[in-house]
């Protein structure tokens, strides 16, 4: 499920370069990619990062070295029901009362914020099933 989710992020991150690079009219503009509250520079070196980081998590699950911590799981809970969640309500305000908003309007990050979330939140029951616990 992790691998899943994190194909689904890289599909949008080389969408929206692709948009970047060479528009075509196959994909939404690229502006419909993010809510310009980040450079695209930026935006791109921060989603490079992501990817590299749930990458290495995937990499290690799949060969047996990622160590599972009961604190981490708790964490990644916490954290990945709030981000989820606001995600969740964003998508909705933006759908419904705010759509002419940069940042509640902007959907598709909106739910490419909700595959993220639904990342750490895999994560979260990974680290927290019955595996033992170091």
């Amino acid at each position: 499920m992790l691998a899943i989710l994190l194909g689904a992020f890289c599909l949008r991150v080389m969408a929206q370069f692709l948009q970047w690079l060479s528009p075509t009219s196959l994909l939404p503009p690229f502006s419909a990619w993010h809510s310009a509250t980040l450079p695209y520079v930026w935006l791109l070196a921060s989603q490079l990062l992501i990817i590299v980081g749930a990458g290495a998590v995937i990499g290690r699950i799949w060969n047996g070295t990622y160590k599972r911590r009961r604190r981490a799981g708790v964490l990644l809970l916490v954290a990945g029901t709030i981000y989820f969640g606001l995600m969740c309500l964003r998508f909705v305000l933006g759908l419904t009362v705010l759509p002419a908003h940069p940042w509640f309007g902007a959907t598709l990050p909106a739910i490419f914020h909700m595959i993220l979330g639904g990342f750490l939140l895999t994560l979260c029951w990974y680290e927290l099933s019955n595996e033992r616990h170091g």
